[in-house]
């Protein structure tokens, strides 16, 4: 069992909240679809008549192809969440440069340079906290890591960068993430002005929109117990560093 760490309740509280707020949109889709004279009603006081609105073939087209915008904002959010996760967990136990792996070294000393190049030098640190500290989170910003650019293969290869691994699944109900591709070429086609709203709902069918979630469920949930795995067992350390940490928590248990 996946030991949440307490950096993560923020990723997984997140995960949660837009998945319950697709499965009412998904919920409301899926009435209009059983209910082809489909009518929205704002609920009446004593005072008031029922108020109704017909919902039509046109405006069901948009609202699925809305459903793509909704689907990325899941994967993104939870993502950035993940890996903000990872930088607040190694500033807070107070990690060293030189205990880092190779891989987080280089991603620290990426940040580095952008600091560097967009501050003046006695913007960089604050005072008391070391420099060998400092390094890992200067230049970080977590609104900067995935610009509406991600999909399965760049999951993965974040995954790789850091060092951690999506937790073993069923990857025939995730399809391993492949289908997010899709999703994020719609929702910048969409952002763009590429399509239209109408024209991609046109292709999309609920039970497609429906089954594209559930993968992204189960795929986005196996990244996130994989870096809870990876906090846990302080995989961004050095290997050194890792087999005296594990030795330590032998010890203490």
């Amino acid at each position: 069992m996946t030991t949440l760490i307490p950096v993560m309740i923020g990723a997984e509280e997140t995960y949660n909240s837009r998945c319950r707020e697709i499965e009412r949109f998904f919920e409301m889709l899926q009435f209009m679809r059983d209910n082809r004279d489909s009518r929205l009603c704002s609920s009446p006081t004593v005072e008031e008549d029922l108020s109704i609105y017909v919902v039509g073939r046109d405006l069901e087209k948009t609202l699925r192809a809305s459903a793509y915008l909704m689907l990325y904002n899941l994967v993104e959010a939870t993502m950035t969440n993940a890996i903000d996760a990872i930088h607040l967990h190694i500033a807070g136990e107070q990690v060293g440069f030189d205990e880092l792996k190779e891989d987080l070294r280089r991603i620290a000393i990426k940040g580095l340079r952008k600091a560097v190049s967009s501050s003046t030098p006695s913007e960089l640190l604050d005072v008391g906290v070391p420099i060998s500290s400092a390094l890992i989170w200067l230049g970080f910003d977590k609104k900067d890591l995935f610009s509406g650019n991600l999909d399965g293969r760049l999951i993965k290869d974040t995954a790789k960068e850091y060092g951690f691994e999506l937790v073993n699944h069923d990857k025939t109900a995730s399809r391993d993430g492949a289908r997010l591709l899709n999703v994020k070429t719609k929702r910048n086609e969409l952002a763009h002005g590429g399509i239209s709203f109408e024209d991609c709902g046109q292709d999309t069918s609920v039970d497609e929109l429906v089954a594209i979630f559930d993968e992204i469920k189960v795929f986005i949930k196996a990244v996130l117990d994989g870096v809870s795995d990876y906090l846990s067992s302080k995989g961004y350390l050095h290997v050194d560093n890792a087999s005296s940490a594990a030795e330590e928590n032998l010890s203490v248990e």
